[in-house]
């Protein structure tokens, strides 16, 4: 009983402790917010805010930001996440914003992101796009599970098959068969 009990705790805590593996993959959110609201498209400062607040209700970690507002209100933002980046620029006269979020990993969502932006915009109509990127580009709407846990898992359920083989094979009491592994 012990073995079973010792195999469950390796099992359990190996699962928990396994390092999280950097994938080399991302998703890329691309849209076109058109017909957007007047009032809210030429407000800078209140577009910054809904832009920051945007990537930090998507899951995102805000390293930096910067914008820069040209003649006529335009404005241009990106925002430097742990995850990639974030950024916006408008055209107040049509209009019509350009926005896109790209992130490393599968933390973040995209749509959170694109559901405050809108609330905000207002836009008539919304063009987006989510990418898949890794060694290929690629559309996608749902984010792939890391292997990295589910090799440490099968290794972990690997060493409690084998702890409980060796329990069902105890011979007495006090004495266990012993079993090779090559």
């Amino acid at each position: 009983m012990r073995a079973v009990f010792f195999s469950f705790f390796i099992l359990f805590f190996s699962f928990l402790s396994a390092e999280e593996v950097h994938e080399f993959r991302g998703k890329h959110m691309v849209a076109n917010y058109l017909g957007c609201d007047s009032g809210a498209i030429a407000d800078e400062k209140a577009l910054t805010q809904v832009m920051l607040t945007a990537v930090e209700k998507c899951g995102a970690q805000i390293l930096n930001h910067n914008s820069y507002v040209f003649p006529g209100h335009g404005l241009t933002m990106t925002i430097l996440l742990s995850e990639s980046h974030a950024s916006l620029h408008t055209y107040p006269e049509h209009g019509k914003c350009f926005v896109d979020l790209f992130t490393c990993g599968d933390k973040c969502d995209h749509e959170v992101f694109n559901e405050v932006l809108k609330a905000y915009l207002k836009p008539q109509t919304v063009v987006a796009k989510v990418l898949g990127r890794d060694d290929e580009i690629k559309e996608r709407n749902a984010p792939d599970m890391g292997h990295a846990k589910i090799i440490s898992f099968a290794a972990a359920s690997l060493l409690l098959l084998y702890a409980m083989v060796r329990f069902k094979r105890r011979k007495t009491e006090n004495e266990v068969q012993e079993i090779k592994v090559p």
